[in-house]
């Protein structure tokens, strides 16, 4: 005679993901980002002081997501810090600024995050930190002055038609390669690599690539 078994009781887990990422990479696009950590880090490389940004988006499908950015703090690359600072509302004077890291934790800031490829593996990255823009102001019209004149009465002249507010024209610069600029270039494995321009001299660029600095002719970069 066949002995029936007993079914198991199932047990279940309560398991919370709210300290966790989504799975999947940020897409290329505008992001609203708040600071969430920032370390004063040296690079192994060159020796030199660099602060080390943990962002997260604040809002969208990538909510939570977090990106890195690093920015050197030797002088020829402080424009990167300075553009990140302007973007998160510091007035940046042109001269000594004292600044303490832990502040910065909070703040928010928008930025531009695109794709590169990087040991065979796609990435996002901070591209560029974007100031919001100033609205135009617009001019009131002043009213018609009334006809003083005594005597016969006049026919009022017609009032002038209001003019169509002027519209804000953005124009676009030819793209210079600069110190400052954005490039792109292969390594000796293929693999496509970005980063900052620090210093140009005699047709030779020193490209800041994360922690490292990169020595190369500039005909091998694209701006990116």
């Amino acid at each position: 005679m066949a002995t029936s078994r007993s079914a198991k009781a199932k047990k279940s887990l309560a398991v919370d993901f709210s300290d966790t990422e989504a799975s999947g990479i940020i897409a290329e696009g505008d992001y609203n980002l708040e600071v969430t950590d920032v370390e004063l880090k040296t690079s192994d490389n060159s020796g030199a002081d660099y602060l080390s940004f943990t962002f997260a988006v604040e809002d969208g499908e990538f909510k939570g997501k977090k990106v890195w950015h690093n920015c050197s703090l030797q002088p020829q690359a402080l424009f990167n810090l300075r553009a990140l600072l302007e973007a998160l509302g510091y007035e940046v004077p042109q001269g000594p600024m004292d600044l303490d890291p832990a502040d910065l934790i909070g703040n928010t800031c928008m930025a531009a995050i695109v794709h590169e490829k990087y040991e065979g593996k796609t990435k996002a990255r901070i591209a560029e930190f974007l100031k919001a823009e100033e609205e135009e102001e617009v001019e009131e019209t002043k009213p018609a002055q009334k006809n003083e004149k005594k005597g016969p009465k006049a026919k009022p002249a017609p009032e002038p038609e209001p003019e169509a507010p002027k519209s804000k024209k953005k124009v676009k610069k030819a793209a210079v390669m600069e110190v400052g600029s954005t490039v792109t270039f292969e390594d000796d494995d293929g693999n496509t690599l970005t980063g900052d321009i620090t210093a140009m001299e005699d047709g030779n660029a020193t490209v800041l690539v994360g922690e490292d600095e990169w020595e190369l002719e500039e005909s091998d970069l694209t701006l990116a």
